[in-house]
């Protein structure tokens, strides 16, 4: 059974028996590892799996391109924050994926039948979407994955990337929390992904609609965090 799959409940025992100095978490017998999880014991190919368990998770910065940031109306605080958050995501050696929504030149992939590409493209915010960036400093190391409808998923190699780097928790934050984080969250709930949402990382026109979603319908799926309480289980990790 794969370790990821327990991840919960074995930080949870790697605490307790690291409290209680227990020595039984761990059994290694003929070159294998094995793992006690709630009593039951786990076979484990390589001891990295147990090693980098903590490791396993994702940053996910949706939609911070200059269309999206710029309608917001504490901007600089809302960068601020993110990249604080960013910062402290790459120290703890966890790996930064930058979504963006674009487009080729002349836009082959829109489709007049839908109602958000067209919107897009009659007010003219698609033609500022050709070949994005974020608008917030990369390193060698972040990864930046182009998406052409709402989630994050859909017509982009995420997955791809998700699986070859055995990440199954995704940390999300974006703009907007209707949008790209409503839309990826659902189909990643589908896709067995463990989730935690960066509440005040995520933004959106209506507040309303941020709050509903944020206290009533991402709590259903995901663990649904601030900024400060997301920072504070990295420093207690």
């Amino acid at each position: 059974m794969r370790v990821t799959a327990w991840k919960r409940l074995a930080q949870r025992e790697l605490a307790e028996a690291s409290a209680t100095n227990e020595r039984e978490l761990f059994l290694q017998k003929d070159k294998l590892t094995f793992m006690r999880v709630s009593g039951i014991w786990c076979k484990c190919k390589y001891i990295e799996e147990v090693i980098d368990m903590e490791n396993n998770s994702a940053l996910l910065i949706m939609d911070i391109q200059g269309p999206m940031v710029n309608g917001l109306a504490n901007k600089e605080e809302y960068l601020q924050k993110i990249q604080l958050t960013i910062d402290a995501a790459r120290a703890n050696n966890i790996p930064v994926i930058y979504v963006v929504i674009g487009f080729r030149p002349n836009m082959p992939e829109f489709n007049p039948r839908s109602k958000g590409l067209r919107a897009m493209h009659d007010t003219g915010v698609a033609d500022a979407l050709v070949n994005p960036i974020p608008v917030l400093t990369l390193t060698e190391t972040d990864v930046v994955v182009t998406r052409r409808r709402l989630s994050a998923f859909t017509g982009s190699d995420l997955e791809i990337l998700l699986r070859t780097k055995k990440i199954d928790h995704l940390v999300l934050t974006g703009i907007s929390t209707s949008g790209v984080v409503l839309s990826t969250l659902r189909e990643a709930v589908d896709k067995d992904y463990i989730l935690t949402v960066v509440s005040d990382l995520c933004a959106d026109r209506d507040e309303e609609v941020h709050r509903v979603l944020t206290e009533k319908v991402f709590p259903r799926h995901a663990d649904v965090l601030s900024s400060t309480e997301w920072l504070s289980t990295l420093r207690s990790a």
